[in-house]
């Protein structure tokens, strides 16, 4: 048998909260967090993704979502063909297929990492906790005696 894909206010399982506006006013304007409509099975597919992260000059992806062995997999895939690096958030990600879970994860890891990392939201947000914000720069003409 098979069972609807998660989605939000539909069959499934409950998708986890989306991490990235907790995390925004950690580190003020470092961090990108968007919404992308994307048609397809990858983010990258059809949308502005690729876009967004090259003009903020985005080289690291944090990976959340549902289904994990589906949508999230195949964005991750794809984030890492365009050169960036990758962190899946195990936790905050839902598998269609329950059964699937450990493999979707370990797959990320195989080879050394070739395809990026597997952690938990509550080391990034610790990580994010401990780095400073940015600020800007002085105004140099303030700065003068």
């Amino acid at each position: 048998t098979t069972r609807p894909a998660p989605r939000r206010g539909g069959a499934g399982p409950p998708l986890p909260a989306a991490p990235g506006p907790a995390w925004a006013p950690l580190v003020g304007e470092a961090l990108v967090d968007r919404a992308v409509d994307a048609p397809g099975v990858d983010a990258f597919s059809a949308s502005d993704l690729e876009l967004l992260l090259t003009t903020a000059a985005t080289r690291r992806l944090l990976l959340a979502g549902a289904p994990l062995e589906g949508c999230v997999h195949s964005t991750l895939r794809s984030a890492n063909d365009r050169g960036l690096e990758c962190l899946l958030l195990a936790d905050a990600c839902v598998p269609h297929d329950p059964a699937l879970e450990g493999a979707a994860l370990s797959m990320v890891e195989m080879s050394g990492g070739v395809l990026g990392a597997v952690g938990r939201t509550g080391a990034v947000t610790a990580a994010l906790l401990r780095r400073p914000t940015r600020t800007a720069d002085p105004d140099p003409e303030e700065s003068r005696p």
